[in-house]
This record gives C-alpha cells, structure tokens and sequence, in this order.
C-alpha cells in the first residue's frame, strides 16, 4: 500500500503558506501549527486549520478535506465565542454551494479552487463573525 503521509504534508504545508498570504494583511500571525491568531479591539481571535480525518491515523489517499474553527476571546472579561468546523461545514456560500475546501495534494487537482474558496471563506464568514463577536461586547 502506497504511502501518502509526505505528500498530505507538503500539500498542507503548501495551502497553509497561500492562507497566511490572505490572514496576514488582516493582522493574522502565524502561531505553532496550523493556528493563525491576531489581537484586536480587546479580542483575541483565532483561525484553526486541520485536516478531516487527521487524528485517525495516516492518510490514505492524497485528498486533503480542510476544516477550518474560528475562535475569540474576550480579553477584559475572558469571554469565548467558537465556530466550529462542524458549523462551518454547514455554511454555504451566498450561490447555494459549499465552500470547497479540498484537494489533491499528488496531482493538485481543485487546488487553485480550494485556495481561492478559503479566501472567500475569510472575506465572506470568518471576519463578519469576528465583527460581530466583538459588536457583541457593547
């Protein structure tokens, strides 16, 4: 049986160095792993990346299913708020249509797509809700 786990890493290493290009001009810094975290009006929030399947062992093909959490914390009251990959997963986008988050990391088959769709993702869900987590402060 072929061994799939050094491609699913390159590939994973790849898409998360296009998300930071998209993160970091929001103010998003790369923390250890696959965590994007950025301090802001007395929040901190936090972008998650894994991968679907990931604590079951190693991959067995070179599909990669992104999940993506999102988090804030309040950091006067402690106060945390979560979209989690769960949700998110039920999250289509304004055209009826899931966001694709996936690819082949042997062929990069969907790649440019699951690139580009996780930029929408930030633009279209993950900052309205950071706004609207720190809206809720007041």
């Amino acid at each position: 049986m072929k061994s799939y786990s050094n491609v699913v890493a390159e590939g994973m290493k790849r898409v998360c160095s296009a998300f930071t290009g998209f993160v970091q001009p929001l103010g998003f810094k790369r923390g250890s792993g696959r965590k994007w975290v950025r301090q802001i009006d007395g929040f901190e929030e936090v972008i998650f990346i894994s991968r679907s399947g990931a604590s079951y062992g190693a991959p067995y093909s070179a599909s990669i299913s992104l999940q993506l959490d999102l988090s804030s914390v309040c950091l006067g009251s402690g106060k945390k708020s979560y979209l989690d990959h769960h949700t998110i997963q039920l999250t289509r986008r304004s055209t009826g249509y899931c966001y694709h988050h996936r690819f082949n990391a042997e062929t990069g088959s969907t790649y440019e797509r699951c690139v580009e769709e996780l930029g929408l993702f930030i633009k279209e869900v993950a900052e309205p809700w950071f706004e609207e987590v720190r809206g809720a402060k007041d």
